[in-house]
């Protein structure tokens, strides 16, 4: 596979118009530290000036706290992320009018995830949002991507009152839905594709004079059924050759897959240390909460770990967050994993020994029922802290060996 910290950037003059507007201009589209730079350079635009356009008009507004990780992403500080960007910049208006990107791990870059699909709103009809889609979607199968996913989402009663739903803008580039969850006023929908398909709709635009057809080709439907099928049966299978692993910075798009491909009959509450309850929340969780431990390299406050096969796909993750307050040094413990995976991978050996309960007690009454249980101190204590800095509480530690986990 090539280096994938050196950056491609592609450069293609552009012209689209619509009722109101003409674009006349530059469609950008690349990866790494260069691709501001190259941007500044053919535009003759600050590269400040520039990430403040894309950053107050171009991103999908999701609160100040996203603009740092995605000015990380466009400056390279994670290690292992590996963005790539399109972007279109018009003459006539000197603005940046359109905007993708796509998130992969540079260590195990088979999933590609697909955000912040956004154009200008004097501009939309001119189809610069399928333009950036295709172009970052392109950019993460020429970076190993075996699948690329989004995810989008519409209003209910727009859907009901027969609007063309948000996927269409997707599934003309040949995105097919893989999960479906209906919400009280919303329906979210996750979406993939693979290069086989992608590279049949790109044959299919060129045959159409340089625009998608308006319909997929049954031979195309087809091949999206048994993709679906495929990654359904890989992430809930009997598996072997999984290895345990520390969670990256770059493992947003495959962490995103998993918690977001939700069968019916899936888990209520997804990662509960980490504060993801719906798949579609993982995204923004992830870069603002569990990013900056993981930067930190600080194990005491994320221990995180993922179970991934031998192509890098995560199947199963053990998210530890350390609690509030930090002195308590305790961690908060979830799993996700797609339930069939659950049932599959069951083993029917014991767990390793030993197996130890512990309980931290102040009240009386639930010390009192622990000790029923055969808890014992083990001497350790810790203090709670009322706001203004003295201890309100000491509780005491006890706890209970098991002969075996299974018992």
């Amino acid at each position: 596979m090539k280096n994938l910290d050196k950056s491609e950037i592609r450069i293609e003059e552009l012209e689209r118009s619509n009722n109101k507007k003409k674009v006349n201009g530059l469609k950008f589209t690349g990866s790494g530290k260069e691709f501001i730079k190259t941007v500044s350079e053919k535009t003759g635009l600050d590269g400040f000036v520039i990430l403040d356009s894309i950053i107050n008009h171009l991103l999908v507004k999701k609160g100040v706290d996203w603009n740092n990780p995605i000015l990380g992403e466009y400056l390279g500080i994670f290690n292992d992320s590996l963005a790539s960007f399109s972007l279109i910049w018009d003459r006539n208006s000197g603005q940046f009018v359109s905007h993708g990107v796509v998130f992969q791990s540079k260590k195990n870059p088979g999933v590609g995830l697909v955000a912040h699909i956004r154009t200008l709103d004097d501009y939309k009809g001119m189809g610069l949002g399928t333009l950036v889609t295709e172009e970052v979607t392109k950019a993460a199968f020429s970076n190993g991507a075996k699948v690329v996913v989004l995810a989008t989402d519409d209003k209910l009663h727009r859907i009901e009152s027969g609007e063309k739903a948000a996927y269409t803008l997707y599934s003309k580039i040949g995105y097919g839905i893989i999960a479906e969850k209906k919400l009280a006023d919303t329906v979210d929908w996750l979406m993939i594709i693979n290069k086989e398909i992608f590279d049949d709709c790109e044959r299919a635009k060129r045959k159409n004079n340089g625009r998608f057809p308006k319909h997929i080709s049954d031979g195309i439907k087809g091949k999206q059924r048994k993709l679906i099928e495929r990654v359904r049966q890989e992430f809930g299978s009997k598996r072997a050759n999984l290895e345990v692993d520390e969670v990256t910075e770059g493992d947003i798009a495959g962490l995103f897959m998993l918690t977001a491909l939700s069968p019916e009959n899936d888990f209520k509450v997804k990662l509960d240390s980490w504060d993801v309850h719906q798949g579609p929340e993982f995204e923004r969780t992830f870069v603002v909460n569990v990013r900056p431990a993981l930067l930190d390299k600080d194990r005491l406050e994320d221990a995180s770990l993922v179970l991934r096969d031998e192509k890098g796909l995560i199947v199963a993750v053990c998210a530890a967050k350390q609690v509030y307050p930090f002195s308590r040094n305790a961690m908060k413990i979830d799993f996700y994993c797609i339930p069939d995976f659950l049932i599959h991978n069951k083993k029917a050996e014991n767990a390793p020994e030993p197996c130890i309960l512990s309980f931290c007690g102040i009240d009386e009454a639930k010390v009192s029922i622990f000790e029923s249980l055969g808890f014992k101190k083990t001497g350790n204590k810790y203090q709670y802290y009322s706001q203004d800095g003295i201890v309100s509480y000491e509780s005491e530690e006890y706890s209970k060996k098991l002969l075996s986990c299974s018992k």
